[in-house]
């Protein structure tokens, strides 16, 4: 149940930024395009499971 945790927590990341920008004011840009970028491929390749 741990790892279903970690994989939401980081899908959700891409929408947070979103949402909440000047949280993630002063991170490394290059950081934050990979943290949006894998929060959006789980989410690609998770979505159909977030419903069962």
């Amino acid at each position: 149940m741990q790892i279903w945790a970690n994989i939401l927590r980081e899908m959700l990341a891409p929408f947070d930024y979103e949402i909440n920008s000047e949280k993630y004011e002063g991170m490394d840009r290059d950081e934050l395009t990979q943290i949006q970028q894998r929060g959006l491929d789980l989410f690609a390749k998770y979505f159909h499971h977030l419903w069962d």
